[in-house]
């Protein structure tokens, strides 16, 4: 059960992730580029550790927002950990979705609906699928930050590991291994 919920939480974290990094590229391509990709690499020059020592400090400051202890933290973490990879990756695809094609599929007559399934998923799928993949790869064997923001309701697999390891259980451990292996594969092929 426990690997389970930890592979969900993994799930989620990287549909975040993804998710925010495409509306950075979004944003991007409307306003002005070089401001909005120098907010999105920030978080490369801030580890892990700080990364979550920074909002084990926010979030138990804000009273009205009780997320530390929760999946959502992480969830935090990870898209902030994630946002440059996913935003420059998100960049060039959004480079390739000029307005003519919008202009010119409504021209021909086609229905808005019609133009995003036709038109721009076509060119905008693969590429967020590959990132959601690379972020979901790197979220699942991330530790630094989820093993300082971890706590009874939010584990993640690469945090259950450490934990088997560290209490001198090396045989579930290497389970895990095998089972993070597999996921990571399975992911892979299916892609």
């Amino acid at each position: 059960k426990v690997s389970a919920v930890s592979t969900r939480n993994t799930s989620i974290q990287t549909g975040c992730s993804t998710r925010t990094g495409t509306n950075s590229a979004e944003v991007t391509r409307i306003m002005r580029p070089s401001r909005i990709d120098l907010l999105a690499a920030a978080p490369l020059a801030i580890p892990g550790v700080m990364m979550g020592m920074a909002l084990i400090f926010v979030y138990l400051t804000i009273d009205w927002l009780p997320i530390y202890g929760t999946i959502w933290i992480i969830v935090l973490a990870f898209t902030a950990e994630y946002l440059p990879f996913g935003s420059r990756a998100m960049n060039g695809v959004m480079s390739q979705l000029h307005p003519e094609l919008e202009e010119a599929a409504r021209m021909s007559g086609a229905t808005p609906s019609r133009v995003l399934r036709k038109i721009l998923l076509p060119i905008f799928l693969p590429a967020a699928m590959a990132v959601w993949l690379w972020v979901f790869a790197h979220a699942l064997r991330a530790l630094s930050a989820p093993v300082m923001l971890q706590g009874r309701d939010n584990i993640v697999l690469s945090t259950l590991l450490w934990g088997y390891w560290n209490s001198g259980e090396p045989t579930i451990a290497a389970a895990i291994g095998i089972w993070l292996i597999a996921i990571l594969t399975l992911a892979t092929i299916g892609w």
